[in-house]
């Protein structure tokens, strides 16, 4: 069933003192990073619990990621978003140059067996840059022999193409080299060199020489393209979770860079371990950058509960937000009644079973903290009052912490 997403024009908050504890990378598939469950246990009144999370994924774009053309210079070009290395030759092939500045080879030590001979190879390197991973299709590559000998023809009559994502143990793709470097070799690459989060290096191997009379051993490069998917992250940058009055409990995240996004789904565990899907949202506004859910079917009674939400490109790709935890409580010592602002203050209409000191903070929507006091809350019924003239009309979320517990409630100005 689809839901329809309503977008709110506000972001995320946050209990400011506990910021340092909460940017937590997570892994999921390819995307490597470190999960982290932020979590509070309250009162009976609606608690602002914060995740934060910033997880690559991809956009279905078609481009150059980097490119070789050998014209008298071995350095490459990048598409953006991630750097190249100059190609270079193993140290086992003695002598290259490049011919009339188009083409570059490596002549001598390609050796003449039948099979690759792995300390003989061209090779190239390409690297995500910090926070983005790359997504490969393709290679295309402009290779030849040496036209030299009589008759024409000297040098590797067989090519090969290994990575180093096994080490280059296996074969990627092999081909027959001819006196002409076009068309181009294209070799398409699988789903292991999707999402790549560090280097990869490619080595193009020569073998199988043959050298006729006056011939020399030459393996030419003309042009080395690597296409693949445009490096445009997809980011979960918040996720909160807020238990309302009603037993409900309402789910608020932000993304970045959902163009390719097919839909969110929302997941429930009981353990933090064990998740099960409870909805699927489908997104109609890509340019939306803030979700909410409410989910209206809780189990009866205290307890806690975990929650994520994992985004689903057209593509596949899955990028799983931070881990949110609420924990159900009895404790009903302190509740927020109303909030409310004139003539330049905020007033806060708390009820307390009990006296004691407190911790008030003000925050906005964004996680800004606004002000912060102590507080002595008394037994009964009292009005908080805090300055209002530090805040513009907008959302914001009043909240006070006791003995460990925190209780919060929004509040529009």
């Amino acid at each position: 069933m689809s839901v329809r997403v309503y977008t709110y024009h506000f972001a995320t908050y946050y209990h400011a003192l506990d910021l340092a504890a909460m940017p937590g990378l997570f892994k999921s598939g390819f995307l490597i990073s470190f999960m982290r469950i932020i979590s509070y246990s309250w009162l009976s009144k609606s608690i602002v619990l914060l995740a934060v999370v910033i997880s690559p994924a991809f956009l279905d774009a078609q481009i150059t990621v980097g490119n070789w053309n050998f014209n008298n210079t071995l350095n490459g070009t990048t598409g953006g978003n991630n750097t190249v290395s100059a190609a270079s030759l193993s140290p086992s092939i003695p002598s290259a140059d490049y011919n009339g500045g188009t083409v570059y080879f490596g002549e001598n030590g390609w050796p003449t067996g039948t099979v690759v001979n792995t300390s003989m190879y061209l090779q190239f390197t390409l690297t995500p840059t910090a926070g983005y991973t790359l997504n490969l299709s393709s290679i295309e590559m402009n290779l030849r022999r040496s036209t030299t000998g009589s008759p024409s023809g000297s040098g590797p009559r067989q090519w090969a193409l290994r990575s180093s994502l096994d080490g280059y143990a296996a074969n990627i793709a092999t081909g027959t080299l001819t006196l002409n470097a076009t068309p181009a070799f294209t070799v398409s690459l699988n789903s292991s060199y999707t999402n790549l989060a560090s280097a990869i290096t490619f080595r193009l191997y020569g073998y199988d020489v043959y050298n006729n009379s006056g011939g020399l051993n030459r393996f030419v490069f003309d042009n080395i393209t690597v296409k693949g998917l445009s490096i445009l992250p997809v980011s979960f940058t918040a996720f909160n979770g807020i238990l309302n009055h009603n037993n409900t409990v309402t789910l608020n995240w932000q993304t970045g860079g959902i163009e390719n996004l097919d839909y969110f789904e929302i997941e429930r565990s009981a353990d933090g371990s064990s998740f099960s899907s409870i909805e699927k949202v489908y997104v109609h506004d890509i340019s939306a950058a803030t979700f909410t859910y409410t989910d209206a079917h809780l189990p009866a009674g205290p307890g806690s509960m975990y929650y994520r939400i994992k985004s689903v490109e057209l593509n596949g790709a899955k990028v799983y937000s931070d881990i949110v935890k609420l924990t159900a409580s009895s404790d009903t010592n302190i509740t927020i009644n109303q909030i409310s602002g004139t003539n330049g203050q905020i007033t806060a209409r708390v009820s307390s079973a009990d006296s004691g000191p407190a911790k008030l903070l003000l925050s906005g929507i964004d996680g800004r903290l606004i002000y912060q006091q102590q507080a002595a809350l008394v037994r009964g019924s009292q009005d908080i009052t805090i300055p209002g003239n530090r805040i513009t009309a907008g959302m914001y979320v009043f909240t006070l912490i006791r003995n460990g517990n925190m209780v919060s409630r929004q509040f529009v100005k």
